[in-house]
């Protein structure tokens, strides 16, 4: 009987280990850059807030609600955005993507829970009015009107599709590495 050769005794072993090894760094690897991508999005629609905060704060102060939703159609058309402004109570007043009087009360929103809570709330959830999954940033923000001091929140929220688009990219490379 002829003997196997030295080397198909260890080739299963090594393709075994070798494989393993490329499984676990690419697990590795998405959940690292997934979480670059989400916090760097993350970063960026925090920014994206602020930069139109005061611009919606003197909108409610003077009562300008038709033109608030204009602005937050306008702004996130521009910057691939949806802007929503919530009243404390969870009353949209402006939405970039559909009518406030179609949608819901958001108070049971975690982003804007927390938002209510901490000053700034972040969440990765499905979107119903959208129908795709998103991330979400919102912050609770002040205006005065009659000198009270009201609060509201002012939420931006961005799709992570492209986000999921791009890692199978990645892991489409890496496999053909």
């Amino acid at each position: 009987m002829r003997q196997k050769k030295l080397f198909w005794h260890i080739l299963p072993a090594n393709l075994l280990v070798t494989l393993g090894a490329l499984l676990a760094v690419l697990w590795y690897n998405e959940a690292a850059v997934r979480q670059f991508y989400i916090n760097s999005l993350t970063a960026d629609l925090t920014s994206r807030v602020y930069l139109i905060g005061e611009q919606v704060s003197n909108m409610l102060m003077t009562g300008r609600t038709t033109e608030l939703n204009a602005l937050c159609r306008r702004i996130g058309r521009k910057s691939r955005t949806r802007i929503t402004v919530v009243k404390a109570s969870g009353i949209v007043v402006a939405d970039s993507e559909e009518s406030p009087a179609n949608m819901g009360n958001h108070s049971n929103r975690p982003e804007i829970i927390m938002a209510r809570r901490t000053g700034i709330g972040k969440a990765q959830r499905w979107s119903a009015t959208i129908g795709t999954n998103m991330l979400y940033v919102a912050v609770a923000m002040n205006y005065k009107i009659n000198r009270r001091t009201k609060t509201y929140i002012l939420r931006a929220s961005m799709p992570v599709s492209a986000i999921d688009r791009q890692l199978a990219n990645i892991r489409k490379n890496i496999m053909a590495g």
